[in-house]
């Protein structure tokens, strides 16, 4: 693994609220609105990129408590986006 993919998975693990594993690996990415969250589909979880892949949302449909607790969206927090150059590596 690439040093950078090592600092993009560190930041996304450590610099922001904790999440289980598996919280990120059923993420997909998607340059989809935050305001057009509805069209995803429910079982995944999704990264938001804007049209230059800047990471700006992490929305998480399926997690442990998802039934009760529902969508959660959250900002990337910039220090995270400063470590998340190599996003377009795995966009479509």
């Amino acid at each position: 693994m690439k040093i950078e993919t090592q600092r993009a998975l560190a930041a996304v693990y450590g610099l922001q609220a904790p999440r289980r594993i598996d919280d990120y690996a059923y993420m997909k990415i998607t340059n989809t609105n935050i305001k057009d969250i509805e069209v995803l589909d429910k079982p995944n979880n999704y990264l938001l990129v804007d049209g230059k892949l800047t990471p700006l949302w992490f929305v998480f449909n399926r997690y442990i408590t998802s039934k009760v607790m529902g969508t959660q969206k959250f900002q990337v927090p910039d220090i995270v986006k400063s470590f998340c150059k190599t996003i377009s590596k795995f966009v479509n």
